[in-house]
């Protein structure tokens, strides 16, 4: 079987825990060879490598394996169609680059996007700033073909936008973390590139950014992006990109906030926020619109107070520390209290990045209380063997 490894690579770790061995198969036969191995190890799949630390740490021991090889980067687009396909192993850098020739564009942009393999933005099912407009990836996806644990090859959905042929598959595979099979290669559709233009806005508090926020979307203009970050002495600016000929309409909508055109870096650092180097705990949480502003109260009273980012129209808060983090304790309250509060709407409190002190005491997720039985039953179905990404999950699945 073509593969290289090495027993041990002690600068590898997943979730803060070094591997125990790496895997770097040289092909899509050599890795379904390996997937049907019996050597006890769960495999922890790799792209890009940009979510290696999201997730709980791996159950048992475990292997890195590393897709570049198995996946080059390859690319169809057929530009009429308004589809692209693209191997697990191509970054959204790489298919980007190749829209921009038609004016078109996928309006996926997790944190560290053009780095992001399309197997590892599946796998997370992760948005960015452009979820107000947009939504997730899973909504983008027509069709996928991924490698079951069990080394065989499967195919769902299709190539072309009018597809409704079988299960639709692709949203229980599109936010699992790898743990139900390999995505192999992704068909997405994309969207003609707008032209469109970002404002900063400055709120003096959060109430004015919602009235803000409402009243644009009340007035029927749909904007691409709305995120917001507090200053220290309280204000909120928001980035704002909008359809370039709303402009005067939105500015008008938006009466007393400062407005002015964004610098070029604002949207590359709302969309990394939580995950540069200094980074030491970053969190996520889902919840509905108007529960936001409790949220963002609650992570305040926290020792140190994170730096905060909202996307107020999807209900999203992302909070990071960077310099100084709370005790386990505290932090571990807090984070009990969060997500009792949104539990009841159907949301979620995310823990990203954590200190690997705090490994073990902190779940990465929440309980999964009624989907629990479900879950189970389902990677127990997929991957029976724990084969792949053991533990990482919800629920420790």
């Amino acid at each position: 079987m073509p593969m290289s490894e090495s027993s041990v690579l002690s600068h590898a770790t997943v979730a803060g825990r070094e591997t125990d061995a790496v895997f770097e198969p040289q092909s899509m036969d050599g890795l379904a060879e390996l997937l049907k191995r019996d050597d006890g190890l769960t495999l922890v799949p790799q792209g890009g490598g940009t979510m290696l630390e999201l997730g709980n740490t791996p159950r048992g021991p475990f292997a890195l394996v590393d897709l570049t090889s198995a996946f080059p980067p390859r690319i169809e687009h057929e530009a009429s169609d308004l589809t692209v396909i693209a191997s697990a192993g191509t970054t959204l850098g790489e298919i980007q680059r190749v829209l921009d020739s038609a004016k078109q564009w996928l309006p996926l942009d997790p944190p560290l996007a053009p780095e992001a393999t399309i197997g590892g933005v599946v796998a997370v099912g992760q948005s960015g700033p452009l979820r107000t407009r947009f939504g997730l990836p899973r909504d983008f996806v027509l069709g996928m073909t991924v490698l079951r644990p069990d080394g065989e090859l499967v195919r769902a959905g299709g190539r072309v936008v009018k597809n409704v042929t079988g299960y639709d598959l692709m949203r229980l595979w599109t936010g699992s973390l790898g743990t139900l099979g390999v995505t192999t290669e992704v068909a997405f559709k994309v969207l003609p590139r707008p032209e469109s233009v970002e404002l900063r806005c400055r709120f003096p508090n959060y109430g004015a950014l919602w009235d803000g926020a409402n009243a644009i979307l009340t007035n029927d203009v749909r904007p691409y992006i709305v995120d917001a970050r507090q200053a220290e002495d309280g204000p909120w600016t928001a980035l704002v990109r909008i359809d370039a000929a709303t402009e005067s309409t939105v500015r008008g909508l938006l009466g007393r906030a400062e407005v002015s055109h964004a610098e070029g870096t604002a949207y590359t650092e709302m969309r990394d926020f939580g995950f540069s180097p200094k980074a030491q705990i970053s969190l996520r949480v889902a919840t509905i619109p108007s529960q936001v502003e409790a949220i963002v109260a609650t992570l305040g009273h926290l020792t140190p107070v994170p730096e905060l980012l909202v996307r107020p129209m999807v209900g999203q808060v992302r909070a990071a520390w960077h310099n100084g983090v709370p005790d386990l304790e505290h932090f571990s309250a807090a984070l009990n209290s969060l997500r009792a509060a949104v539990r009841p709407y159907g949301g979620s409190v995310v823990v990203e990045l954590m200190p690997n002190a705090f490994r073990g005491a902190v779940d990465s997720w929440d309980a999964l209380h009624e989907a629990a039985a479900l879950m189970r039953r389902t990677k127990m179905t997929f991957d029976p063997r724990g084969r792949l990404n053991a533990g990482r999950f919800a629920g420790g699945i």
